[in-house]
């Protein structure tokens, strides 16, 4: 027999003398691939002394100011003769009473990894909030992030519209269409179609920024990007609302004028103009305010606002006024004699949007009319640059609405990953095939020969491999008509009669399907250009579920246009831009593709190399072993001696009278080292 230690926190748990533990561990197994292991325990109990009373602080008397929260789950150690076996939590699940009195507390102890799910709770990626950032959503800005790498945020702009259909047609230029030909027309991609994107690790470093309690290992999946580098290779797009981005002002900025106290009609006082004059003296007189865009911004939209004593001031203006593109005539606002008096004060505010605005002159005129003559003063501002966009596109205020349990939920799926909490209480992820290990131990002996058993492994006749979300045009286009398995899935069965249930792999993201673009005056005149079009197979805007990405930076072989409403830029031939891809390398079929299955490449219209895709990398190797008609499940007991007990591994590999066996699960009763295990063929 062996004596268990339990610790909450520090305090070290009484225990019934006669009371067992069985501590259950498990992987990923033939019975539920998705799901990550985690150890837990059936329910135990410990008694009601008076050391462990002080621990659960008499929970059974509710009247007990600031007792123990047994909706929470904390930090626990169970330690076998003394030596340490497993970190995780304790949850307290009710307390047995005898003649009124407390009797014993009812405890499950759980796995370390379960608090992931715990700390997280319900809240979305939005919330993270190393993620508010704001970038640019200027044309120019647009344009940048466009055409260059990731910033050092890990934020990119992908060529992905949300509604604006692309394509390219030397001999037919369309005002104000998607014809990304160039030859000075107003065609081309609207700057507003597109939106940013972000580094998937730029999300898990925002993950454990925001909780403490959370830090992956630097060896792990999520972190070690020189042995895996999926998550610095793959975007998620920054798409939380379908169809356009509304651009909303900023904060109105000040005008500030030269200081003037000679005026007989007025003082100006930095940012303020004060009212001088006799009331009597005003009946004609009038206050006039006149901005003059520099060259180049005369098309660039902004408002002019006046306050009168702190009041929004109802001046006539449009709350949306643009310069005029050809002549700079600029915007006037002018208040008559009827609209103020003695005393006033006037203030005057440039409200931006997505671009800044820079003026020639502002200035303010004050008129008179006395005697049927009047006389103009005119003030000037001397602050004509200081007008910044107003507006920002933000990162975390436009990511997808997914949970964060469910976007690591999505990645383990994605990965076929394990997690485990480690000694220095860091979170190691791996793929599943990494994770196994070869530390080999062999039970032979301390098995009870008079007790197993031997069952068949496989309790599913087919299991798919697919995106939660397909439902973008070209990527529903290739169910209805070319496949009867959604794009970029898969259907691992056997040719045999099998007997079972369907399973599902369902990451919870998007798989878009994108396209090359061909001159459609020439159709055997290929562009280097591939973009991605998010709408339904109706051509209406699409919400769907996250759409993650490899973003490859790629030069045009022609020239194209991005539009900023009646103003055009010219991407010139050999640019680069940053284009969707479902490869690693756009135009390397032999490069990792996101696909479960395999697919034609949409840059180069070949295959993709087989053994590039997710099935092949990640899930190929169990699958294969579970659908093995020679594959057994095996369950054996055990009683193992408290060295075996500490040492084992679900990593590792267990061998019985010569074989080699891979471990599905083990449950350990702590009192007397007896262990059950589940057993799959060894394979490597």
């Amino acid at each position: 027999m062996q004596s268990i230690q339990l610790y909450i926190g520090t305090d070290r748990v009484e225990m019934f003398e006669d009371e067992s533990v069985s501590i259950t561990q498990s992987i990923k197994n033939a019975k539920d691939i998705s799901k990550v292991f985690t150890t837990f325990s059936r329910e135990f109990t410990v008694p009601a002394s008076k050391t462990n009373n002080k621990i659960f602080k008499h929970y059974y008397n509710y009247d007990v100011v600031g007792g123990f929260d047994a909706r929470s789950r904390v930090d626990a150690t169970i330690e076998l003769n003394f030596l340490p076996f497993r970190k995780g939590k304790i949850k307290l699940n009710g307390v047995d009473m005898r003649d009124n009195k407390p009797y014993a507390y009812r405890l499950t102890f759980f796995g370390s990894v379960v608090e992931l799910k715990d700390v997280l709770g319900e809240d979305k990626l939005f919330a993270l909030d190393s993620l508010d950032l704001d970038k640019d959503y200027s044309a120019d800005g647009v344009k940048s992030a466009l055409q260059g790498t990731p910033d050092s945020d890990g934020c990119l702009i992908p060529l992905v519209t949300h509604s604006q259909r692309l394509y390219y047609d030397e001999s037919n230029s369309s005002q104000q269409s998607g014809n990304l030909y160039y030859d000075g027309t107003l065609q081309g991609v609207k700057f507003r179609q597109l939106k940013y994107a972000i580094q998937l690790k730029k999300i898990i470093d925002a993950i454990e920024t925001k909780y403490s309690e959370i830090t992956f290992a630097t060896d792990s999946f999520f972190k070690d990007m020189t042995t895996y580098p999926e998550l610095e290779k793959l975007y998620m797009w920054c798409h939380r609302k379908k169809g356009e981005k509304e651009i909303v002002a900023g904060t109105d900025i000040l005008v500030d004028w030269t200081n003037d106290n000679t005026n007989t009609y007025v003082q100006i006082l930095d940012d303020t103009v004060i009212i001088k004059a006799a009331a009597d003296g005003l009946s004609q007189d009038s206050l006039v305010w006149y901005f003059y865009p520099a060259t180049g911004f005369e098309n660039v939209r902004y408002d002019i606002v006046l306050y009168k004593n702190g009041v929004q001031a109802d001046v006539g203006l449009k709350q949306e006024v643009t310069g005029d593109n050809s002549v700079q005539q600029g915007l006037t606002a002018t208040i008559p004699a009827t609209n103020f008096s003695e005393g006033d004060e006037f203030q005057v505010f440039v409200r931006t949007y997505e671009e800044p605005i820079e003026f020639d002159q502002i200035r303010f005129r004050y008129s008179t009319a006395h005697g049927g003559t009047g006389t103009n003063y005119f003030f000037d501002s001397t602050d004509l640059t200081n007008y910044p966009a107003g507006y920002k596109f933000n990162i975390a205020e436009n990511l997808p609405e997914q949970t964060i349990i469910e976007f690591l939920s999505s990645l383990f799926k994605m990965f076929n990953l394990v997690a485990y909490v480690q000694d220095d209480n860091t979170i190691q992820v791996k793929p599943l095939d990494t994770f196994y290990g070869s530390t080999e131990h062999d039970i032979t002996k301390y098995v009870d020969v008079n007790k197993s058993s031997v069952n068949a492994a496989l309790p599913y006749k087919e299991i798919f491999f697919k995106y939660a979300d397909t439902k973008s045009i070209l990527a529903d286009q290739h169910l209805q008509t070319l496949s009867d398995v959604e794009w970029g899935g898969i259907e691992y069965t056997d040719t045999g009669n099998l007997d079972g249930e369907i399973y599902k792999v369902e990451p919870s993201f998007h798989h878009a399907k994108y396209e090359r673009l061909v001159d459609l005056s020439d159709l055997s005149n290929t562009t280097g250009i591939q973009y991605g079009y998010f709408v339904t197979d109706n051509e209406e805007a699409y919400l769907g579920k996250p759409l993650i990405m490899y973003v490859n930076l790629q030069a045009i072989n022609k020239s194209i246009g991005l539009l900023d409403r009646d103003s055009i830029t010219q991407l010139s031939q050999n640019d680069y831009v940053n284009m969707p891809s479902n490869t690693e390398d756009i135009d390397n079929v032999s490069s990792n593709s996101i696909h479960f299955s395999d697919e034609l490449s949409e840059y180069t219209n070949t295959s993709i190399a087989d053994d590039k895709n997710l099935f092949a990398r990640f899930y190929k190797s169990y699958i294969e072993n579970v659908f093995n008609p020679s594959t057994r499940l095996s369950k054996i007991d055990s009683i193992l001696p408290i060295g075996k007990t500490i040492s084992i591994e679900l990593s590792d590999v267990i061998i019985i009278a010569g074989r080699k066996y891979r471990i599905n699960s083990m449950t350990t009763n702590l009192k007397d080292g007896r262990t059950d295990f589940e057993l799959i063929n060894y394979y490597d």
